[in-house]
């Protein structure tokens, strides 16, 4: 079975994210890093208050998954994009 990768690009950055899947084993990342990729189980809601302007997608064949962004009124192009590496500079 194959799966599909969605990418949401926000025109305004978020506030927060929430996030459900009907099945286990989708997972979604922020931004254009891949390491920040999380593993939904089935049927959880999760939030999560981050700042983003890019949320990716990946599901497995036949599973569908719910996002509800909560937005700010600051454009996405403000918003610069970071590395895991360069939080402390």
């Amino acid at each position: 079975a194959q799966s599909t990768t969605e990418t949401i690009n926000f025109k305004y950055v978020t506030r927060s994210v929430t996030i459900t899947a009907d099945a286990d084993d989708a997972t979604v990342h922020f931004g254009d890093v891949d390491s920040t990729a999380i593993t939904l189980v089935a049927n959880i809601p999760y939030r999560f208050e981050v700042k983003c302007k890019k949320l990716v997608v990946v599901t497995p064949a036949s599973v569908n998954v719910s996002v509800v962004a909560e937005l700010t009124s600051v454009e996405s192009g403000q918003l610069a994009q970071h590395d895991q590496d360069d939080w402390a500079s």
